[in-house]
């Protein structure tokens, strides 16, 4: 599987695992397994990191829709801080494995290598 596809798998993942958290831990399990699977491959950062950004993304945005409601929530600063830094994670862990592809590929064609 290509790349970007692998990280679209994992906001995907995210989404289910969200969503799946209406059902309880049945839906819980399902998005864990499917992550494990991901998360395994041999490109498996991108697939962690595109989980890490999506799971952040709906977060914050599920946050900012319950205020827009006019809700209240207790230590909102936190939770929007969980979201932050779920977030970010991916998005750090994302540029890590791009920093590190474009690193190796600068190399491998350095040394006359495929790349």
């Amino acid at each position: 599987m290509s790349r970007p596809f692998l990280w679209l798998a994992g906001v995907m993942v995210s989404v289910i695992a969200i969503l799946g958290a209406a059902f309880g831990p049945y839906g819980i399990l399902l998005a864990l397994l499917l992550a494990i699977a991901f998360v395994r491959r041999r490109d498996g950062r991108v697939a962690l990191s595109g989980l890490l950004t999506g799971f952040g993304a709906i977060w914050l945005i599920l946050l900012a829709r319950q205020a827009s409601s006019g809700g209240v929530l207790d230590d909102a600063i936190f939770w929007i801080a969980v979201g932050v830094v779920i977030l970010l994670s991916g998005l750090v862990l994302l540029a890590s494995v791009a920093v590190r592809t474009v690193a190796s590929s600068r190399v491998s064609s350095r040394d006359g290598g495929p790349g």
